[in-house]
């Protein structure tokens, strides 16, 4: 789906002769027909129709671009303020657990496919917020481990250097 955005700046750019463009409007433009041509190679290979050519550069292009980037991209301002709600009344009213549960059974094919590109928003920003969570409780954990290794290390030498 185009924003209307893009298709604002679409009319103006088509006014425009090709010569007179600025190079971030060329820039656009390029973007735009990518884009375009990815989402067509996306849909014939979800229907099972693409090649195995089509199918390589699908994988290219994933591996160079951020899913999380393009469906940004894609957002309006309104469909983008209801994600920030969203987020902050899962992230406000629920608990880790039930965020995690949510995040885990959404997240399987058959529920997942069936999702709106903003459902799908709210998911994936669930579930790097899940992982952001356990990497500062790592982070804190280790934190713990390593000051108990250095209270014990430093007992250890108090330990030693007594004269029995």
């Amino acid at each position: 789906s185009v924003t209307v955005v893009t298709l604002l700046i679409l009319d103006v750019l088509k006014s425009k002769q090709v010569e007179d463009l600025e190079i971030e409007e060329l820039e656009f433009l390029l973007k735009y027909k990518e884009n375009q041509k990815m989402a067509k190679l996306f849909e014939a290979i979800i229907k099972g129709k693409g090649t195995k050519e089509e199918e390589l550069e699908v994988y290219d292009y994933k591996k160079s671009h951020s899913i999380n980037d393009l469906m940004l991209s894609k957002l309006t301002k309104e469909e983008l303020e209801y994600v920030k709600e969203k987020i902050t009344e899962y992230i406000n009213n629920f608990s880790k657990e039930e965020i995690r549960e949510k995040v885990e059974n959404e997240i399987k094919d058959e529920v997942y496919k069936n999702l709106s590109m903003v459902d799908s928003y709210i998911l994936s920003s669930l579930a790097r917020e899940k992982y952001r969570t356990s990497l500062l409780e790592l982070d804190e954990r280790i934190e713990i481990a390593c000051k108990q290794n250095n209270y014990m290390l430093t007992k250890s030498w108090e330990n030693a250097s007594k004269i029995y």
